[in-house]
């Protein structure tokens, strides 16, 4: 139930609306009939979270027009609004940007100070076995590589690129190698250069455990003449 089901009421019982749905739970005041003291007793109600038994946990902004954000936290539950809006103060355009952290079971929040005209995303990862968000860490969970197939003409180069997670640990170096360098080779900065046609597979391994691996599949073609 929300305002606007408020709103629909207030047309029926004033005449500018024909029929509402389930107007039979409408009397709220228990009078027997549907008429503008239901209105006002629905909204009191509304505002009072006496419907639905749930709790209106954020209030008390200034305005919600501007851009609104929200984030859920996978590791605690608890949930993360970031609002932005411009309020006119005496013909100043004044920016105001509040974050809230939300128990969605408690029913609490808690309000940061104003960031003023700092503006921002939210991005709360989930954490792994191993990792911190803040504590080194000397536990890999994996390498992300920035392309997992390429095609090169050949004598052209293409950087690739490694990152070992999470990015707390202690060393996220990477070492490049080429299964096929008469293809392909790569240098220790994950440039490769693609030599005479056929395929090679560039593989990332990690310095710090050289368990974990990632591979990105080559295919080195001639440029055709026209």
């Amino acid at each position: 139930m929300t305002t606007d089901d408020v709103q629909a009421l207030m047309e029926y019982v004033t005449g500018s609306r024909a029929s509402i749905s389930n107007g039979e739970h409408a009397d709220f005041n228990g009078d027997g009939e549907l008429n503008t003291r239901d209105v006002y007793k629905f909204l009191a109600m509304l505002t009072e979270n006496e419907l639905t038994g749930t709790k209106q946990i954020v209030s008390g902004i200034g305005s919600t027009n501007g851009q609104q954000t929200m984030e859920m936290d996978p590791n605690t539950g608890m949930l993360y609004w970031l609002s932005h809006y411009d309020a006119n103060v005496l013909g100043t355009v004044v920016p105001y940007t509040f974050l809230e952290e939300i128990d969605p079971v408690a029913g609490t929040r808690t309000t940061s100070s104003n960031l003023g005209y700092q503006m921002s995303c939210l991005i709360i990862p989930e954490k792994t076995d191993g990792s911190d968000w803040v504590v080194p860490t000397d536990q890999i969970t994996g390498i992300q590589i920035s392309d997992e197939s390429l095609t090169l003409l050949k004598g052209t180069t293409k950087t690739l690129s490694a990152s070992v997670l999470p990015w707390t640990v202690t060393d996220r170096s990477v070492t490049w190698t080429s299964s096929n360098p008469e293809v392909a080779t790569v240098n220790d900065k994950g440039v490769v250069t693609g030599l005479v046609p056929g395929e090679a597979v560039i593989t990332a391994t990690s310095v710090l455990n050289p368990a974990f691996t990632a591979s990105c599949h080559v295919t080195v073609k001639n440029l055709r003449s026209p």
